[in-house]
């Protein structure tokens, strides 16, 4: 099944990340690193598709980079709290 991709706004996308930079004080490079482990993981990978989801869940990005220090357990809190969140 092919489901349709919306055209992105870049507009929008570039607005967003502006404000993840500023209100959060990190360097596009610290961004980028952000998207690519949600990109990498299998659960935030369909959760952040968006600037948006991406600017809400920025904090939960960088626990990504956790998880192996602790054998998974911040990002399974992290999931567990998401989940939460969206109930």
């Amino acid at each position: 099944m092919n489901v349709p991709i919306k055209e992105p706004n870049l507009n929008t996308w570039a607005d967003t990340i502006r404000l993840i930079r500023e209100t959060k004080k990190v360097s596009d490079a610290e961004i980028r690193n952000a998207i690519c482990s949600f990109a990498q993981d299998s659960f935030w990978s369909t959760t952040c598709l968006s600037p948006a989801n991406l600017k809400k869940n920025f904090d939960r990005a960088i626990a990504l980079k956790v998880q192996t220090k602790d054998g998974g357990e911040s990002l399974d809190r992290y999931r567990e709290e998401f989940a939460r969140e969206q109930s």
